[in-house]
């Protein structure tokens, strides 16, 4: 037995474990394991350039390896992601195709929403989903024709855009109503800008302002954050119907086929 363990190994094997060490030494890279990674590409080199080992030589190398190996993994944090919170990570349509259509800009907001979910880091997802809502808020404003004579649009602060759109409704609401086919068209076009509006006004007052400043009462738990998801996915479903990046309602709706279009 003692001459076996001291007898030279065929080359398939030494080559066999030079190239478990390669690999082994391409995992160390992605996961920074640094002494494994030397250790493994140091002992590969060596394997490569000796066509033969002792099967003893060959076991020390390969217990050294995972040594290493383990130790570095020991010390190594994860994130371990529940499967009920699997379909939030790196998804790109938590939304929606129509909410990412209509809101291209905002597809990165949601889909680290998604990621600080996954994550239970529910003060991040709030941050990320109320500027993923700044993006449907700049398009509502344009559809409605909204301009300021001192800053662009896209710098004026949520409170200002509201206290204006919120206006333009008002004026919706006084306007003759013969502008409208009939006044299904008119109702339906009232409740839908109203309801926009109202809601991100609700978001700004209750989630936006704390979240976007310094303050000791501005954090979510997990719970929190998911019922804020919720919320504001419906809103943007609901907005990305007829509101978006790219396009311009009518004025004034019409009434076509008993169905209020723009």
């Amino acid at each position: 037995m003692a001459y076996a363990h001291s007898s030279p190994a065929n080359s398939v094997e030494t080559s066999a474990l030079a190239g478990i060490c390669d690999a082994v030494k391409q995992f160390c890279e992605e996961y920074d394991y640094d002494t494994c990674r030397d250790i493994a590409s140091i002992t590969a080199d060596r394997l490569h350039r000796t066509a033969t080992q002792t099967p003893a030589v060959i076991e020390a190398e390969a217990r050294n390896i995972q040594t290493l190996l383990s130790r570095e993994v020991h010390y190594q944090k994860f994130l371990w992601i529940s499967k009920s919170k699997s379909e939030y990570v790196d998804n790109d349509n938590l939304f929606g195709r129509a909410v990412t259509d209509a809101f291209p800009s905002s597809s990165r907001d949601i889909r680290e929403a998604g990621n600080c979910l996954a994550a239970e880091c529910g003060t991040g997802a709030v941050f990320h989903l109320m500027r993923a809502c700044e993006f449907s808020l700049r398009a509502l404003a344009r559809d409605r024709d909204i301009e300021f004579k001192d800053k662009p649009l896209d710098e004026k602060e949520w409170g200002q855009i509201l206290d204006v759109l919120e206006s333009k409704v008002g004026k919706l609401n006084r306007a003759d109503r013969a502008l409208w086919v009939d006044s299904k068209a008119r109702d339906m076009q009232l409740r839908y800008y109203s309801g926009l509006v109202q809601e991100l006004r609700s978001f700004n007052v209750a989630w936006r302002r704390h979240i976007s400043h310094a303050d000791v009462r501005a954090f979510y738990d997990a719970e929190e954050a998911m019922g804020i998801f919720n919320h504001v996915r419906t809103f943007m479903q609901n907005i990305s119907e007829r509101i978006s990046e790219t396009t311009i309602t009518p004025e004034i709706w019409a009434q076509e086929r008993n169905k209020a279009t723009p």
